[in-house]
C-alpha cells in the first residue's frame, strides 16, 4: 500500500541478470514501459528468470480504475501519462495539473474522475539541443543550472529562455481549463527538471517524484 524502496537502472546494465537480484521476494511485479518493445521484451525476461513472476503490463484504456481517458483513442497516448493522470484523480484539491518535466514536458488536468486532456512541450535539454542545431552563432558553455532571469550572455539566455518558456507553458495551460478554474494548491510537479521547473513558477507547486509509480499502484489496485 506503499512506496518501500526505489531504484534505477541504466539501460546498459539492464542485461545483467545480477543488476536485478533487488527484486528477489516480489510477488508480482507491473511493468510501465515507454522505452519500446526490445527493453518492455528484456524487462519481462528478467523478471520471469529472476522470480519466475510475468508481469502484467499497463496499458492506457478508455476508463480505468474509474478514471475516464479525454483522448478518442487511448492508445495513442503515453502510458506514463495515463499513470499521472491516476495519480492526480486521486488529490484532494480537484481539478488537478499534473506537469512531468522531463525530456519531454506533459501537462495533463484531472477533474476526479475525467481527464480533461493535456499538452505535450519539448523539455528543457531538447529545446536547448534544438536550438542550437538549428542555428548558427549561438553558442552554450560550461552547464549552469537555468534561472528565470534575463541571460546576459548567449548560454544564460538559452537556458533561462527554455525555462521560462515551460513556466509559462504551465501558467497558460491553467487558464485554458474551461469551466473548471485552476489553483495554485493544485499542481503537482514531477521529472528530472520538475525540482527547476517548480522554482520558476511564481506560485506553490508541490514536487512529487514518484508520481508515475504512485499512479501505477493505482493502475494495480494497490492504492485506494
Amino acid at each position: 500500500g506503499k512506496i518501500t524502496d526505489t531504484g534505477a537502472l541504466l539501460h546498459a546494465d539492464m542485461q545483467d541478470i545480477d543488476a536485478w537480484q533487488f527484486v528477489r521476494g516480489a510477488r508480482r511485479a507491473v511493468v510501465c514501459n515507454v522505452a519500446g518493445n526490445d527493453v518492455l521484451n528484456l524487462v519481462v525476461r528478467q523478471l520471469n528468470d529472476v522470480i519466475g513472476v510475468k508481469p502484467d503490463v499497463a496499458r492506457v484504456t478508455h476508463e480505468h480504475a474509474g478514471v475516464t481517458c479525454a483522448y478518442d483513442n487511448p492508445r495513442r497516448r503515453g502510458v506514463e501519462r495515463w499513470m499521472a493522470v491516476l495519480y492526480a484523480s486521486r488529490l484532494d484539491a480537484q481539478p488537478a495539473m499534473v506537469v512531468d518535466a522531463g525530456t519531454a514536458m506533459t501537462i495533463d488536468v484531472v477533474a476526479r474522475d475525467t481527464h480533461l486532456g493535456g499538452l505535450i512541450i519539448p523539455g528543457l535539454n531538447l529545446m536547448e539541443r534544438s536550438l542550437l542545431q538549428r542555428t548558427a552563432d549561438i553558442d552554450v558553455d560550461e552547464p549552469a543550472p537555468a534561472q528565470t532571469a534575463l541571460g546576459i550572455t548567449s548560454s544564460d539566455a538559452v537556458r533561462n529562455g527554455a525555462l521560462v518558456a515551460l513556466a509559462g507553458a504551465v501558467q497558460r495551460a491553467m487558464s485554458a481549463v474551461d469551466g473548471a478554474p485552476m489553483q495554485a494548491a493544485q499542481v503537482t510537479v514531477t521529472g528530472g527538471d520538475g525540482t527547476a521547473l517548480a522554482a520558476a513558477l511564481p506560485f506553490d507547486a508541490v514536487c512529487e517524484p514518484n508520481v508515475v509509480l504512485e499512479g501505477l499502484a493505482i493502475y494495480a489496485g494497490l492504492h485506494e
